[in-house]
C-alpha cells in the first residue's frame, strides 16, 4: 500500500515552502561590500596579484578589541581572518574555528597585511588573501562562499580565547564569482606583490621623498642599509624597525636619539607585554654608518645582515616590517616607554629588489677630458685650483654623505674592530670639527651606496677660466690679501665684500653642476628642490666656491643653508 496522496502533497508543500525561506536568510551580495553602523567591509579582486583585497572598518569603545570576517561553504563558518587591537598594537590573525568555537591560527598563513590605522576607536585594516589556496583550512574564494560578519567588535579579555560569538548574531552573505563581479586593478603601491612578481615596483621606503620623517632601505649583498630621516625632536625619543606580526613576538632595531643626536643603537626583542630587552644574535651585527644633525634634521644610517629579516619570512619569502619613527620616549637607562603613535606594518615580499645600483658614478664636470681641456687653455687662461694644494699634491677625496657637516681634516680611525651590537654613541655633538668622519668606518661597499643615494658630488678641482681683466683683479686681490693677512682671509670666508664680483666661470660651473643634480633627481624619481640643501652643502665644501663665486653661491643656496 502506498502513502495517502494528501500526505505526499503536504510533504511537497513543506519542501517548496521551506526552501525559499532558507535562501532568503542568506542574502546574495553583488555589491562587493557590506555596511552597518559600527562595521563595514568591502572586497575587491585584484587581477595583477590574483588576490582578494579586503577593507574592514570597525568602531569600538573598548581599549583592547578585535573584529573579524569569516567564510564557510555551508551553514557554519570555518575560515576566519581577525584584526585585533591590544595595547594600541594592531595585529592580524589568519585562522580557523575549532570545535569549541575559538579562533585558532592556521599552520600556514597566506594573508598579507597591507595597511592599518587606529583613530579615536575606529580601526581600519586592509589585507589580501589569494583567491585560490592550497591550504585545507582556508575557504576557496574562487567558488561560491558564505561570508559571516560579526557586526559588533568584541572585547579582548585576558585568558579568554577569541571567538566569533553567537552565530545567530552574525550577518550572512552569499558571494559568487568574486573574480568577475568585484574585479579591479589596484595600483602597485597599494597591494604588495609576492617575491616572484618581479614586474611590480618594490617597496623600499616608508613613504614618499617629501615625507618629513621617513625610513628607506637598500640591499647591498647580504646587508640591508637603513637610512633614517627624522626631525630633531626635543627630548629622548626612540625609533624602531622591527620584524614580526605583533609586539607579542617582535625582533627590532632600536635607535635612541636625544634632541636629534644618536645616543645608542641595538637589537631588541619583545615577548608579550614584557619590556623590550636587548639581545645578541649569532652572525648578526648592527653597525652604525652615519649619525649627523643639520638644520633641525637628523640623518642616521645603520646596516644589518639581511638574515635578521629573512629568518622571519614565510614560504613566499614575505615578512612583516614594523616601523615606528619618533614613536615614544625613553628613560636615561634606555628603557623605552609606551609608544605614542601606532607602528606602521609593511608587508615585504621582494626585499632584494631594493638593491643598491652598481652603475658607475656620473661624470659631473667632464673630468674625463680634463687633461685635454687644460692643454688647450694653458697659454690663454689662468687655472685656479680649488684644492688649494701647492706643488701638484692631491687632496684626499672626502665623501660627504649629504650631512651638511663642514669639511674637516680626515683623522685616522682604527678599523680592525667593528662597533658591537647596541653600541652607545659618543656623547659629543655630531657637528662641527668634533664630528667623526663616517666613511672611515664604513665597508668597501659604502661609497657605492653613497653614490646611488646622494646627489652627485661637484668636482673638487674646477678650472676657473677668466679673462685678463678678471685675472688682474684676482692677482691684485691676492696681493692685498698677503698684505692684510688674516683680515682679508676672514672677509673672504664669511661673506661677499662690497666690491666683490664673481668670476665669469662661476655661472657655467653652477649651471653644469645643478644640471647634473637635476638629472640625478629625475632618474631617481625625486625633485631637485628636496635635495638642494645636500647639493649646496657639497658645493660649500669646494674651496674658493664660497669666495670667488660668493654671489651666485649665496643667491642659490641662502634659503637652503641659512647663510
Amino acid at each position: 500500500m502506498g502513502r495517502p496522496k494528501s500526505f505526499v502533497m503536504l510533504f511537497l508543500l513543506l519542501v517548496v515552502y521551506a526552501s525559499p525561506s532558507h535562501q532568503r536568510s542568506v542574502l546574495q551580495n553583488t555589491d562587493c561590500s557590506y555596511h552597518s553602523a559600527n562595521y563595514s567591509v568591502s572586497w575587491t579582486y585584484d587581477e595583477l596579484s590574483n588576490d582578494v583585497v579586503f577593507k574592514l572598518v570597525s568602531r569600538s569603545s573598548f581599549t583592547n578589541f578585535y573584529s573579524a570576517i569569516a567564510f564557510g561553504t555551508g551553514e557554519q563558518p570555518e575560515d576566519v581572518i581577525a584584526v585585533y587591537v591590544r595595547s594600541a598594537q594592531i595585529g592580524l590573525i589568519d585562522g580557523h574555528l575549532v570545535d569549541d568555537g575559538a579562533i585558532e591560527s592556521d599552520e600556514k598563513t597566506n594573508v598579507q597585511a597591507l595597511q592599518f590605522d587606529l583613530q579615536n576607536g575606529v580601526l581600519s585594516a586592509q589585507f589580501a588573501r589569494p583567491i585560490e589556496t592550497f591550504d585545507s583550512q582556508d575557504a576557496d574564494l574562487g567558488n561560491c562562499v558564505t561570508i559571516f560578519l560579526p557586526t559588533e567588535s568584541r572585547e579582548i579579555i585576558t585568558g579568554v580565547p577569541l571567538e566569533l560569538g553567537d552565530q545567530k548574531s552574525l550577518q550572512k552573505i552569499r558571494v559568487c564569482d568574486i573574480a568577475v563581479t568585484c574585479a579591479t586593478k589596484l595600483h602597485n603601491d597599494v597591494i604588495v606583490k609576492r617575491q616572484e612578481d618581479s614586474d611590480v615596483a618594490p617597496v623600499c621606503a616608508t613613504g614618499p621623498e617629501d615625507q618629513k620623517n621617513r625610513i628607506e632601505w637598500k640591499v647591498d649583498g647580504e646587508l640591508i642599509k637603513f637610512s633614517v630621516f627624522q626631525n630633531t625632536k626635543k627630548g629622548r625619543w626612540w625609533t624602531a624597525i622591527g620584524v614580526g606580526e605583533s609586539m607579542s613576538d617582535l625582533n627590532m632595531i632600536l635607535l635612541f636619539a636625544e634632541t636629534g643626536k644618536l645616543k645608542k643603537q641595538g637589537i631588541f626583542r619583545t615577548e608579550g607585554k614584557m619590556q623590550p630587552f636587548e639581545v645578541e644574535y649569532a652572525g648578526i651585527e648592527l653597525k652604525k654608518e652615519v649619525a649627523v644633525v643639520n638644520n633641525g634634521r637628523a640623518h642616521f644610517e645603520v646596516t644589518i645582515e639581511k638574515k635578521f629579516f629573512l629568518d622571519r619570512a614565510d614560504e613566499q619569502s614575505c615578512f612583516t616590517m614594523q616601523v615606528a619613527i619618533l614613536a615614544g620616549q625613553y628613560q636615561p637607562n634606555f628603557n623605552i616607554q609606551k609608544h605614542q603613535t601606532t607602528p606602521q606594518a609593511i608587508q615585504i615580499c621582494n626585499v632584494d629588489a631594493c638593491t643598491v645600483p652598481t652603475e658607475p658614478p656620473q661624470d659631473v664636470d667632464g673630468e674625463t677630458n680634463k687633461g685635454e681641456e687644460e692643454k688647450e687653455v694653458e697659454k690663454e687662461r689662468v687655472d685656479v685650483e680649488a684644492s688649494g694644494v701647492v706643488g701638484g699634491a692631491t687632496e684626499p677625496t672626502n665623501d660627504v654623505e649629504g650631512s651638511g657637516l663642514s669639511m674637516v681634516e680626515q683623522r685616522p680611525v682604527a678599523t680592525s674592530s667593528t662597533p658591537s651590537t647596541a653600541e652607545v654613541a659618543d656623547e659629543k655633538p655630531l657637528t662641527g670639527d668634533d664630528a667623526p668622519r663616517e666613511e672611515s668606518t664604513t665597508s668597501s661597499a659604502a661609497p657605492t651606496s653613497s653614490q646611488s643615494t646622494q646627489p652627485p658630488t661637484p668636482h673638487a678641482n674646477p678650472v676657473f677660466v677668466v679673462d685678463n681683466q678678471t685675472t688682474e683683479k684676482v692677482e691684485k686681490a691676492q696681493k692685498e690679501g698677503e698684505e692684510e693677512g688674516t683680515e682679508t682671509t676672514t672677509r673672504k670666508s664669511t661673506g661677499c665684500g662690497a666690491e666683490h664680483e664673481d668670476l665669469k666661470i662661476c655661472e657655467s660651473y653652477f649651471a653644469e653642476y645643478l644640471g647634473k643634480v637635476n638629472e640625478w633627481s629625475e632618474k631617481h624619481n625625486m625633485t631637485i628642490t628636496s635635495h638642494m640643501w645636500k647639493a649646496c652643502t657639497l658645493l660649500s665644501q669646494v674651496q674658493h666656491v664660497t669666495t670667488m663665486c660668493c654671489g651666485i653661491f649665496r643667491n642659490t643656496c641662502a634659503t637652503h643653508l641659512s647663510l
